[in-house]
């Protein structure tokens, strides 16, 4: 189902801080403590110009959810498109609702559509990149069901980047919580299933009592680097990049930058928690 009837929408954004409502406000929390578009907008032009000496400007966000990535994408250029594709109908109407609604200038280059990303998208459209952030791709727990995904990725670029992102380190063995610099969130990830490598990740939040109640909870399947790297292979691509990031602190000051790791090299650090792009090349 494709979702384009948002012109004439109206809506009245609720104050995420709102503690007595926190539930309502649970998009806006979410892009308030686990999103950075604009930082990753930068990154992913970045990249692009690096390889490729142009500049990119149709841009694919799967799992979009609310589209927050897809908006910033269009606010840095006036050349830019975005389409967004999410299986949650309701997501995708609040993030139309709330965050399309909100752009100054822009809302007609940005096509959201309800589908699952399993299903081929059939358009001839090719895109310059195509992205799944937030570990949405840890989702699909059989690995021809990752593989399918890849496949229909390649098939939509012809001269582009696929980029997703992982995580991983120590933590994963025993149940673990972190935070950002939100005073009010914390992320609470379970012991990972040694059998199956999956791991129950939820999301919470202070309430009105300062309690923490859990608004998203998502059961992952924790791919590693290699199981992520041979199933893009199996998908047609065969040239990559990869980024690490220690976020071992909880304190975002003092993050490193992301830096870029060869696949041939030897040795890698140990690290408590880390997260990383892994960039396929389609040439």
């Amino acid at each position: 189902m494709e979702i384009q009837d948002y012109k004439n929408e109206n809506t009245k954004i609720q104050n995420y801080q709102d503690s007595n409502n926190l539930n309502k406000n649970k998009h806006f929390l979410y892009q308030k403590t686990v999103q950075n578009p604009k930082r990753e907008v930068e990154f992913f032009r970045k990249i692009y110009r690096m390889i490729f000496k142009t500049i990119p400007t149709k841009f694919r966000e799967d799992f979009c959810g609310t589209a927050l990535l897809s908006c910033e994408w269009v606010k840095n250029n006036v050349c830019n498109t975005a389409v967004g594709i999410d299986i949650d109908e309701l997501t995708i109407k609040w993030g139309i609702e709330n965050n399309i609604h909100n752009l100054s200038s822009g809302s007609e280059r940005i096509r959201l559509i309800a589908q699952n990303v399993l299903e081929e998208f059939k358009e001839k459209t090719k895109f310059d990149i195509i992205c799944s952030m937030n570990y949405s791709h840890f989702m699909l727990h059989k690995r021809k069901d990752l593989v399918k995904y890849f496949t229909n990725i390649k098939r939509n670029l012809e001269r582009g980047l696929f980029i997703c992102d992982f995580f991983g380190g120590n933590h994963l063995f025993y149940n673990h919580t972190h935070k950002n610099q939100t005073a009010n969130y914390k992320c609470r990830i379970g012991q990972m299933n040694i059998i199956n490598n999956q791991s129950i990740t939820s999301l919470n939040f202070k309430n009105g009592e300062n309690h923490y109640e859990t608004l998203f909870e998502y059961c992952f399947r924790v791919y590693s680097l290699i199981e992520l790297k041979e199933a893009l292979e199996d998908a047609g691509f065969n040239k990559f990049k990869i980024f690490l990031k220690d976020v071992s602190d909880d304190d975002e000051n003092t993050f490193h930058e992301y830096e870029e790791f060869d696949f041939d090299r030897e040795y890698f650090p140990k690290l408590e928690r880390y997260n990383g792009y892994l960039i396929s090349i389609a040439k």
